[in-house]
């Protein structure tokens, strides 16, 4: 990487992605970069977090990252910080998180769990938080004279706080991820879209915008005309490097064997959040038709389908879905639920082949995860999937149930196909990395 001149850039760091107490794709993109540029001697990293529970953030961070990094709060108690408790777990929600693990399919289980919730709200309202609206932190004369002394605020999302707002002399970099929220509202609950948009409307022509891919720079350039395009400078993501080919069959199976998979039978996997947006009620439709239609065909007749990811919003359409199918079918398909970080490389390397049908994308790191993986891919030919995987997988109309059929068939029978496509995605894989979009952010940096 280019070299500054003598005096350290000073960076604003915004951490309120780490929030979320589970590993979203903006923390990973998040913590790839920030320990990236930490690594840089050039570069005097700060710590601020833009919503209000920062204390949250910081701790989730310092557990992700795997130690802890000084942090800037609105209090200024930058160095001495002494993490706060975590809110004890309800006995009522120790039960569902473990109901939920081990019954993921049971539709009536859910049911229960719903109900059970409800009587226990008519007794005893829950507290009322509305997710409607943005609860903003308080302005920081603290954090305005943090501001006033750096150079650079930088955040992995689009937010940015009201101190920085108000000093036109530091540069704002923002990280876009997409616009779907604003294209497919029917994918968000309201609320959330009320949450997305304002942000948005706080975009001005003078920021340095860093979109995923360039379907996203051209989704934002069209839906906000007010922008320039030298503004843009596409970063595209990478993947971690834990995901690689394996050969160690033993490792393998023992995570396949936590999941309740087994070892012995072969699966299509598909990774990402239980929404509506990911299509996995079109991917079930799609296997039940397979299984149905090569039942008595002994190359794939064992197969199963391995579905991995958090609950997510609507996710009840997906198990309408798999109520819908014969039971015969039923068995062979797995819901995980959320797997492990470390436990997703073993995942992709067990599996015949990955399939990702989701209807809209900003980027798409599973495919990604899978090339590197040596794992064959079937995606959706829409949005910045095509981007993603080149010609290096099987590309299928999303809603195209016929293609996707078939291509299950040739991939799972054509032993010369899987090595052609795990070749190629191999190759494909080595064009994204981590290093490399944190450079093209650096040199804007510089510059």
């Amino acid at each position: 990487m280019p070299k500054p001149a003598s005096r350290k850039i000073k960076v604003l760091f915004d951490i309120a992605s780490f929030v979320s107490n589970s590993v979203t794709g903006i923390q990973r993109v998040s913590l790839e970069i920030l320990k990236r540029f930490l690594q840089q001697d050039d570069l005097d990293i700060t710590l601020i977090c833009s919503d209000p529970k920062e204390q949250q953030a910081w701790r989730n961070l310092n557990a992700a990252i795997g130690k802890n990094l000084p942090f800037q709060s609105k209090e200024a108690e930058c160095q001495e910080q002494s993490e706060p408790p975590l809110p004890p777990k309800s006995f009522l929600r120790t039960c569902e998180d473990s109901v939920r693990r081990y019954f993921p399919r049971n539709k009536l289980v859910h049911i229960f769990i719903e109900t059970i919730r409800k009587i226990k709200w008519f007794i005893k309202s829950p507290p009322k938080v509305t997710d409607d609206i943005i609860i903003e932190r308080p302005r920081s004369p603290y954090l305005e004279t943090v501001v006033c002394e750096s150079d650079i605020y930088f955040s992995p999302f689009h937010f940015s706080v009201k101190e920085v707002d108000g000093n036109p002399n530091i540069k704002q970099f923002l990280i876009l991820y997409d616009v779907i929220p604003l294209l497919f509202p029917e994918f968000y609950p309201k609320h959330w879209i009320e949450r997305f948009d304002p942000p948005w409307k706080h975009i001005t022509p003078y920021m340095f915008l860093f979109p995923i891919s360039e379907q996203t720079k051209t989704d934002v350039l069209k839906d906000f005309p007010h922008l320039r395009e030298e503004q843009f400078t596409v970063i595209p993501l990478g993947a971690d490097e834990k995901f690689c080919p394996c050969s160690d069959k033993a490792k393998i199976n023992t995570v396949l064997k936590k999941y309740k998979i087994p070892p012995e039978m072969p699966y299509i996997l598909s990774v990402a959040t239980m929404e509506i947006r990911k299509n996995f009620d079109f991917v079930i439709r799609c296997f039940a038709l397979f299984a149905e239609k090569h039942k008595e065909d002994n190359k794939v007749k064992n197969c199963l389908l391995v579905l991995t990811g958090q609950k997510g919003w609507k996710d009840e359409k997906i198990y309408d879905t798999y109520d819908k199918i014969p039971l015969w079918i039923k068995r062979k398909i797995i819901f995980t639920g959320y797997a492990d970080d470390e436990d997703l490389p073993f995942l992709y390397n067990g599996a015949k082949c990955f399939t990702y049908m989701s209807l809209y994308e900003g980027f798409g790191l599973p495919p990604l995860e899978a090339m590197q993986a040596g794992t064959p891919v079937i995606v959706s030919n829409t949005s910045s999937l095509p981007e993603v995987v080149g010609d290096a997988g099987i590309l299928l109309d999303p809603k195209d149930k016929t293609a996707l059929v078939d291509a299950f068939y040739r991939v799972l029978t054509d032993e010369n196909l899987r090595k052609e496509l795990t070749a190629k995605g191999l190759e494909q894989a080595k064009k994204f990395s981590w290093d490399k979009c944190v450079e093209i952010i650096y040199e804007k940096m510089v510059q």
